[in-house]
C-alpha cells in the first residue's frame, strides 16, 4: 500500500486503472491538468502528445519542441530507470505557474536517486538529465516516503511558446 498526498493509504497503481487519455482538458483555461499513463515503451509518446495537446497555440514552435524533448526524456528516465511497464502508471501533470510552465513526471520509484551523470563515451546513456538541465529553467526532485518518485522541470510560460 502507498499513501497519496493527503496521507491517505491506496493500492499501488497500475495500469488497469488508467485514466482516458484525451487532449489536455486544461488548454481552454490553462490550470493544472494530470493524467495518469501506462508505461512501457509507448509511454513517451502518448505523454508527449497529452502535453503539447495542453499548450496553447499551434503550429508547434522550437520552444513547444524543447517540451516535447523534456517530455520524452522524463518520461524514458521513468520506463528505463524506474522499471515502469505497461503494468505500471506514470501521472504527468502540466501547470502554468505565474511566468512559467511546471511538467512532472511521477513513477513507482527506483533504488537510485535521479542524479546528473557524468560523460561517458564509453557507457551509453545518461543524456536524459543534462538535456533537461540545459533546457529547463531548472528542475528537481521529490521523493514520497510510500516510495515514489517526481521528477519536475520548469520552462518558460506558456504565452512565451505560443
Amino acid at each position: 500500500m502507498t499513501s497519496d498526498v493527503s496521507g491517505r493509504l491506496r493500492a499501488p497503481r497500475s495500469a488497469a486503472t488508467t485514466s482516458h487519455e484525451s487532449r489536455c482538458e486544461a488548454r481552454r483555461r490553462f490550470g493544472p491538468a494530470t493524467i495518469e499513463i501506462a508505461g512501457g515503451v509507448e509511454a513517451p509518446a502518448r505523454a508527449r502528445r497529452w502535453v503539447l495537446s495542453c499548450l496553447p497555440g499551434e503550429p508547434i514552435g522550437p520552444a513547444q519542441g524543447d517540451v516535447a524533448v523534456i517530455v520524452s526524456e522524463l518520461v524514458t528516465n521513468s520506463v528505463v530507470h524506474a522499471h515502469a511497464d505497461s503494468s505500471q502508471l506514470l501521472t504527468i501533470s502540466v501547470a502554468k505557474l505565474e511566468d512559467r510552465l511546471r511538467i512532472a513526471v511521477t513513477d513507482n520509484g527506483s533504488e537510485s536517486v535521479p542524479h546528473l551523470r557524468e560523460a561517458d563515451d564509453d557507457r551509453p546513456g545518461g543524456l536524459g538529465l543534462r538535456i533537461i538541465d540545459r533546457l529547463c529553467l531548472g528542475w528537481g526532485v521529490i521523493r514520497s516516503g510510500a516510495g515514489t518518485t517526481e521528477v519536475w522541470c520548469e520552462v518558460p510560460s506558456a504565452r512565451e511558446l505560443a
